[in-house]
């Protein structure tokens, strides 16, 4: 225990570390080389717990889109930042520019504001209502549920049996063959469509099924393997 508080001040071996992403980047953080769950900005590479970012961050919701801290934030649907205010989904982070929308909106949002993926139940479509965009009671598998779907199928936590795809975000059939079943990431338990992880970026010829690692778990153990 003694040993790791000396390792944690000092100072070189936290920029080290910096260097290569591996430490949360949060003043706040208490374990700042506690890599696991950590979200990394694909610009810049700083990562940061999802309970030490300001505001904390729903890690399960985050993680199926590539994740640009504040200083990166670029717009969704233009991948630019340009003159004009970046509204950010309350949900999963990203940020949006008001005339790159079609929300209708006269001006920034005073209170908590979901972006089109945020906003409808992914099962049945349904908008979902202000207590279930924002409650993570609802989100399974970074999925929003309305209340309707979770009682149809007497979901209550995520043991359930229904799961989703990290990738096109529909749900996926466990009783389905292999080659049009689910697999599941080896790190941290997100699922995708086999066919779906194939389409990843660095799976499109050595696919291994039981070694699969999803996109953001591949990052930090890249970097953890440099460093080692």
């Amino acid at each position: 225990m003694n040993k790791k508080k000396k390792q944690d001040s000092n100072p070189d071996i936290i920029a080290e570390n910096r260097k290569l992403c591996l430490t949360c980047y949060s003043k706040t953080c208490e374990d700042i080389f506690d890599v696991e769950k950590l979200i990394c900005c694909t610009k810049c590479r700083e990562c940061f717990h999802p309970s030490c970012y300001d505001p904390p961050l729903a890690y399960e919701v985050v993680i199926r889109y590539p994740w640009h801290c504040k200083r990166c934030k670029v717009c969704v649907n233009c991948d630019e930042v340009k003159d004009g205010t970046l509204i950010i989904c309350d949900a999963c982070d990203r940020g949006f520019h008001m005339d790159c929308i079609n929300d209708n909106l006269e001006g920034i949002p005073s209170g908590s504001w979901y972006c089109y993926d945020c906003q409808y139940c992914k099962l049945c479509y349904k908008r979902l209502s202000d207590i279930e965009a924002r409650s993570d009671w609802y989100s399974l598998e970074g999925n929003k549920l309305c209340r309707d779907c979770l009682e149809l199928r007497n979901i209550k936590d995520i043991s359930i049996s229904v799961k989703f795809c990290s990738v096109c975000s529909k749900p996926m059939d466990s009783k389905s063959s292999l080659g049009n079943g689910r697999i599941i990431c080896s790190k941290c338990t997100q699922g995708s469509h086999t066919k779906c992880s194939r389409r990843e970026k660095g799976y499109r010829d050595n696919f291994q099924v039981l070694n699969w690692i999803c996109n953001n778990c591949l990052k930090v153990e890249s970097w953890r393997i440099t460093i080692d």
